[in-house]
């Protein structure tokens, strides 16, 4: 009898937090199409959307090669830093 109660106690709570989502309420901002919207803005051309193109100047070499240490675990150490002359106040 116990156990009854208590899950229809978890039920009722449960149904209670699905009322307070923001993204059901109604009278409330709606996020529908906003990444598509903001994606279609920054970009230059239209066409880009649909099909990409690639970069100038470039033939992934060096990109290639970093991708093929770090899978083989091999990848360059960072360069090291000096933290006292890394500006500020």
């Amino acid at each position: 009898m116990f156990r009854a109660l208590y899950a229809i106690a978890l039920a009722v709570l449960l149904t209670a937090c699905a009322e307070a989502d923001p993204y059901t309420t109604g009278g409330v901002w709606q996020p529908t199409g906003i990444n598509t919207l903001n994606i279609s803005t920054m970009v230059v051309n239209k066409g880009d959307l649909i099909r990409g193109r690639g970069a100038t100047g470039s033939n992934g070499t060096l990109s290639a090669s970093a991708v093929t240490r770090l899978l083989e675990g091999n990848p360059k150490p960072l360069p090291k830093t000096d933290s006292k002359s890394s500006g500020g106040s």
